[in-house]
């Protein structure tokens, strides 16, 4: 197993993947079924996250209020249509090439399921997709923030993920033990309509616990600091990496050095953009 986790990774590193996390699936035990990768897979034994970094600069239009497209693009669609997908197909026939099966997902969100009914009685009703999160905390990639966003030591926020199911047995990683998020409530403070509760609920995944405010989706969509459609699913969470409360997030955890990922200068270097708050 330690021989085939050490051929996965460096593999998916020379494809250009920037964070590779790998769990068994038995860290889903307890989740809905529709979450559940053995409802999808009955043999599967491990799940391998893949994530790319998102550029800090393609946050830098939402920030100062100037161009959307740069996050749209380098953040959003190409990073997640292409450069991503390709790193996951590619890895994903490396171990099929190996012998192994493997079902490279996307990052489909809760509210797709369920999306159909069960095809026999006994069976999940489609669509069984792990929850990201929950994949990329049971991984050892990170947390989920105050903010509802997954967090890692060296990326913060940045990053986007694709998940490989496999029934290769890997060794797992530990589950991140850290602490990212210092609950300072900056993304709740800063969120022009008020969709991040300031009130803090334990949320367990892969037995890590952590604190994490509640989000009203439909005030969430009415903000225009730059979140973004979710584009699986136009009823899920949006895309909030690159508005006000993940912005807010970007900027807190660079200027308190909490993140392994340094830069020369910081990323909020004047008052933020925030069209919300002259919305109303």
């Amino acid at each position: 197993m330690a021989e085939l986790k050490e051929q996965v990774k460096t593999t998916l590193g020379d494809l250009g993947a920037d964070l590779v996390g790998i769990a068994s699936v038995d860290r889903f035990e307890g989740v809905r079924p529709n979450e559940d990768p053995r409802e999808l897979f009955p043999e599967a034994r491990s799940l391998i996250v893949v994530g790319r970094a998102i550029p800090r600069g393609a946050l830098r239009g939402q920030e100062e209020g100037t161009c959307w497209g740069i996050y749209r693009g380098f953040g959003g669609e190409i990073l997640r249509e292409f450069y991503l997908p390709a790193v996951t197909y590619h890895g994903t026939r490396f171990l099929e090439d190996a012998g192994w099966e493997a079902v490279p997902l996307f990052p489909h969100p809760p509210a797709m399921q369920p999306m159909g009914l069960a095809v026999a009685e006994g069976r999940t009703a489609p669509n069984v997709i792990p929850d990201i999160r929950h994949a990329a905390v049971a991984a050892g990639l990170g947390e989920v923030g105050r903010c509802g966003l997954l967090l890692t030591p060296r990326y913060g926020t940045l990053q986007r993920f694709n998940m490989i199911l496999t029934d290769a047995e890997i060794e797992p990683d530990p589950v991140f033990e850290g602490q990212i998020c210092d609950q300072c409530e900056e993304c709740v403070k800063q969120c022009p309509h008020g969709a991040l509760s300031a009130k803090a609920t334990e949320m367990t995944m892969a037995g890590k616990t952590m604190l994490v405010s509640d989000l009203d989706v439909s005030k969430c969509l009415s903000c225009g600091s730059g979140e973004q459609r979710n584009i699986y699913d136009p009823q899920g969470e949006p895309d909030r990496i690159a508005a006000a409360c993940g912005r807010a997030c970007v900027a807190h955890l660079d200027e308190a050095g909490l993140l392994e990922l340094k830069y020369q200068g910081r990323f909020r270097v004047r008052e933020a953009w925030f069209p919300g708050v002259d919305a109303e």
